[in-house]
């Protein structure tokens, strides 16, 4: 059975990787909010997080998380 840390992270990175997801193809308007949306949940999701995990450990896995999709939007626009 997963943890609720571990599921709070899974969570949390498919709200990372559906916001990036969206990044191409549809209007500017309807990305940013839906950007927002999703970021609102992980803000949400993050509140929860650090209540059942350490905060350095939190801390590392937001950091990771931000690398990655920086990284995934970084080739997106190398391939354009």
């Amino acid at each position: 059975m997963e943890s609720e840390a571990a599921q709070l992270k899974r969570q949390i990175e498919q709200e990372y990787q559906t916001a990036n997801s969206e990044l191409s193809g549809i209007a500017a308007s309807v990305q940013h909010a839906f950007i927002t949306k999703s970021m609102e949940q992980v803000a949400i999701l993050t509140d929860k997080l650090q209540q059942v995990a350490d905060e350095r450990e939190v801390r590392e896995f937001l950091r990771k998380c931000k690398k990655k999709a920086a990284k995934l939007i970084e080739e997106r626009r190398a391939t354009r």
